[in-house]
């Protein structure tokens, strides 16, 4: 008996974060967000279920997405189970019913976008009437993109990062003022296959570069102040992404096994699958939440390089350890309250960036701008994923927030002074997470302009 071949890590991963995402709407349809399958990228398949005829309407179509009508869907049953789904139509009704459909039919990964294209596009994604540029067949494996080919070690080339940025399925859309709602700055971590837009450490790495910025023009932090900010922070700002990985939860598990201030009983078994080890450090017991956040913010078990190295190399940052402990801890006890802003990612597999990408807009931004969400990983290549434009636009935003605050009285008034601290000690933090991580690394800037289309040049080489 031939045993099958074990499922990349990457794949594993993108059918929990799948799962964890898929709700029930109220006739028990799975539903997901369309902001959810907007960020996916090449992690998900979107399916247009709508006639032929629908698709040059008022409302168009998912640039990216797979034309099959409804009366054709049991095609999808070809997939054989693979690869993640997602449906939609004209108000997510007709996707919905299809989705339950193929879900009795044995599809374990199949979702309708709730609300379908009035959603998409009230979340400020685009849609196209161009429907030439649609798909009509569907791929022969949907977990391709994630596989990891063989590739040459070393630097990614010029001609390899071109023809990433320039696929334009890998590469989605959303307006800037629905993604500083709803969306979620992502690190700049190569291993994330999904599209983001990146900046160290993510809304975690800038939330602790924002508390460094107010201590640095003279802010005291008191007592509770930083789960303040924190929850102040997702009321101004929306979304707050942190993220992880294996390795770094693997060693977490270990550590809590091994303290006898956490009984065994209290934690998962030995044999228990990842699922639930995802449940239980999203809802863990009481009486050991304490403990489990004091093992979550040492930076043994940090998955985050930029959020580890700020702790251990505190000095290079221009941050105090406690400052980025305290933000690790106020984001899960959010997380455990409850709060369903709190976006806790888990990546797979080892650190193989080939490049740094500096994603830029040919004009300068503004709320109704179009910003793309490129994805880090895609099979065997990986980069380091930074949008100084978006990073330096949501600064100013964070430099007048804190100039507000009634937990920082110091701050009022002073949003200019802020604004320079962010600056500096932000460009101070980039440069030491890329020396860290990416020295020799080349470093290239894509440069997008109004049509999609794009520039890509080479700009230098990290630390050099």
């Amino acid at each position: 008996m031939t045993t099958p071949p074990l499922e990349p890590v990457q794949v594993r991963l993108a059918r929990l974060d799948f799962q964890q995402a898929t709700q029930r709407d109220a006739a028990y349809n799975p539903v997901v967000s369309a902001e959810f399958a907007a960020e996916q990228g090449p992690r998900v398949l979107i399916i247009d279920v709508r006639a032929a005829d629908e698709l040059a309407g008022p409302l168009g179509a998912i640039p990216t997405a797979v034309h099959v009508p409804l009366k054709q869907i049991s095609a999808l049953t070809a997939l054989e189970g693979r690869g993640r789904l997602i449906l939609v139509s004209t108000d997510g009704r007709r996707a919905a019913t299809a989705a339950r459909l193929l879900e009795h039919a044995g599809h374990k990964s199949v979702a309708a976008m709730d609300g379908g294209l009035l959603a998409w596009r009230a979340a400020g994604m685009p849609t196209t009437r161009s429907i030439s540029t649609l798909a009509t067949s569907l791929p022969a494996d949907p977990d391709a993109p994630l596989r990891q080919p063989d590739r040459h070690p070393g630097p990614l080339s010029l001609d390899e990062l071109r023809a990433h940025v320039e696929d334009a399925p890998r590469i989605r859309w959303v307006k800037l003022a629905a993604f500083l709602l709803n969306g979620r700055t992502a690190c700049v971590d190569g291993r994330d296959a999904q599209g983001v837009v990146g900046t160290p450490g993510g809304d975690t790495g800038e939330i602790a570069l924002a508390l460094a910025a107010a201590e640095a023009c003279g802010a005291e932090l008191s007592p509770g102040c930083i789960d303040a900010v924190l929850r102040g922070w997702i009321e101004a700002f929306g979304r707050v992404y942190l993220h992880s990985d294996l390795q770094a939860l693997n060693q977490m598990i270990i550590a809590l096994r091994a303290d006898p201030e956490v009984p065994e009983a209290l934690l998962p078994s030995r044999e228990a699958p990842p699922a639930v080890w995802r449940a239980f450090t999203a809802k863990p017991p009481a009486a050991i939440q304490k403990r489990l956040l004091h093992h979550l913010a040492q930076p043994a078990h940090v998955g985050c390089g930029h959020l580890r190295l700020s702790m251990s190399r505190a000095a290079d940052y221009g941050v105090r350890p406690e400052v980025v402990s305290g933000v690790l801890q106020a984001f899960f006890r959010a997380r455990w309250e409850g709060l369903p802003e709190l976006d806790f990612v888990v990546l797979g597999g080892g650190h193989q960036e080939g490049a740094v990408l500096l994603v830029q807009l040919d004009e300068q931004i503004f709320p109704y701008s179009h910003i793309p969400l490129v994805p880090p990983a895609i099979g065997g290549a990986q980069m380091f994923v930074h949008h100084p434009q978006v990073t330096a636009y949501q600064r100013a935003e964070v430099a007048h927030w804190l100039a507000t605050r009634p937990s920082l009285p110091a701050l009022r008034g002073r949003a200019d002074e802020v604004k320079a601290a962010l600056d500096r000690l932000g460009a101070q933090q980039l440069q030491a997470t890329l020396g860290a991580l990416a020295r020799g690394l080349p470093i290239y800037e894509a440069t997008f302009a109004e049509d999609r289309s794009v520039r890509v040049r080479e700009v230098g080489v990290v630390g050099g």
